[in-house]
């Protein structure tokens, strides 16, 4: 990947200042950076112009991630979950704080780079997860049938990602749930 502008003379999104963070994928092709959402809440990212969160009405990405955890809860310890497109990493974080066994996969490399370059996406490299590397649509593929208690996707726009749409992908992802999972 080229073009990664990292912190300098100390700078650091947790000391209150913005710090410009953009890179260009390999992988993709596309121009991907973080952006403040916010003086008190987490960047978001944006991939070829698209934001991944839905911060511009109302909801921040820590809120948006909360309430999409909310909608599976009571996440218990121990619980397989799957994270479908990492991106910044938010979900896999709040899953892995919540005592699961997260395994999380993303198409792009620079978004990784992202996530370390974000104070709120560190926990990504600690504990339990597993961060695998290649289009979601195909890696569910592998899976064994029943493998996760809790599965979340939430891929990004359907112009950037159309197959993570598909009756095909939503069929493999009923596959690999365990029964009593949820979606």
């Amino acid at each position: 990947d080229r073009g990664v502008y990292e912190p300098a003379n100390g700078e650091d999104w947790t000391e209150g200042g913005f710090v410009k963070v953009q890179s260009f994928s390999d992988d993709t092709e596309r121009a991907v950076s973080l952006m403040p959402s916010g003086e008190k809440t987490w960047p978001t990212a944006l991939i070829a112009g698209f934001s991944m969160h839905r911060f511009g009405v109302g909801v921040d990405p820590k809120e948006d991630t909360e309430k999409k955890l909310g909608a599976i809860a009571p996440i218990r310890k121990g619980a397989r979950a799957l994270d479908v497109c990492t991106g910044l990493g938010y979900t896999s974080c709040m899953l892995a704080s919540r005592g699961a066994d997260v395994t999380t996969i993303e198409l792009d490399r620079t978004m990784t780079k992202m996530c370390q370059m974000n104070p709120h996406s560190r926990a990504l490299f600690e504990g339990n997860i597993e961060q695998l590397f290649g289009n979601g649509a195909d890696v569910v593929k592998t899976f064994e049938d029943k493998t996760f208690d809790v599965i979340v996707t939430d891929p990004p726009t359907f112009a950037l990602a159309g197959e993570l749409y598909s009756a095909e992908f939503y069929a493999n992802l009923k596959r690999i749930l365990k029964p009593k999972g949820k979606l």
